[in-house]
């Protein structure tokens, strides 16, 4: 299939996000050698990037960088850390640079069959939601925000308490990693050292008595800029100051 200049464009985004994924200074004479464009493309990409959100700082005879390091989400690698069974169970995996929300990206894709998952997650996140509405802050770089769907026969009688359910999951994940004394607060936050670090948000469409597609919507805090959290209405966490 031949390639559209749109998803030309959005390659080389995320190519020059790869590359100024490690912090440093790269030179705009780099950067076009590397993504094989004029000096001058290599200015129109930052420029999108700064539309998209994503803060490319650059000085005079330097270059370009991020404010910091970067770890970025690699699809090929997140299937490669899934144990088999688990992998059996995904039907589609989609790994976005940017998503107005990745639960209504789920949601507005066709359910996938009972017995697989339709997972997405995305580097950056504007639009996304928390409970009763909220907005749930998501800068680039800033943290996990992946949402997966999954296709029930009927609605689950205990609905209600697969929230709870998938934040114990989650805060036993970040144990694993290290994250100590991560706990769960009724009815969908994750909290640690007192405050929030992330939220769960499920959403259901179907019948009562029929197929209910749901939608798991989970954000995690990772690296939270400073900027950013002058926006929040409450404090929050996040792993790496």
């Amino acid at each position: 299939m031949t390639a559209t200049p749109r998803s030309q464009s959005q390659a080389r985004r995320r190519r020059l996000l790869a590359l100024l994924a490690d912090g440093a200074f790269h030179s705009g004479e780099q950067l076009a050698k590397r993504l094989r464009i004029s000096r001058g493309g290599v200015w129109k990409l930052v420029r999108v990037l700064r539309a998209m959100g994503v803060e490319v700082q650059s000085v005079p005879r330097q270059g370009y960088r991020l404010p910091r390091a970067v770890d970025l989400l690699e699809k090929g690698a997140i299937a490669e850390a899934l144990s088999p069974q688990t992998r059996a169970r995904l039907d589609r995996l989609d790994v976005l640079l940017t998503v107005d929300s990745t639960n209504k990206y789920v949601g507005d894709m066709a359910p996938t069959t009972s017995s697989s998952a339709h997972v997405c997650a995305a580097e950056l996140q504007n639009a996304g939601r928390g409970r009763r509405g909220r907005s749930w802050l998501a800068p680039f770089g800033s943290g996990v925000c992946m949402s997966l769907g999954w296709q029930f026969a009927e609605a689950p009688p205990t609905f209600s308490a697969l929230s709870l359910a998938v934040g114990v999951a989650v805060a036993r994940a970040l144990r694993r990693f290290g994250a100590e004394d991560v706990g769960v607060k009724w009815p969908n936050d994750l909290i640690w050292r007192n405050r929030k670090l992330g939220g769960v948000l499920i959403e259901m469409r179907g019948e009562s008595a029929g197929p209910a597609h749901v939608v798991i919507g989970i954000g995690v805090n990772v690296h939270m800029p400073a900027a950013a959290r002058l926006q929040l209405a409450e404090q929050q966490a996040a792993l790496i100051a």
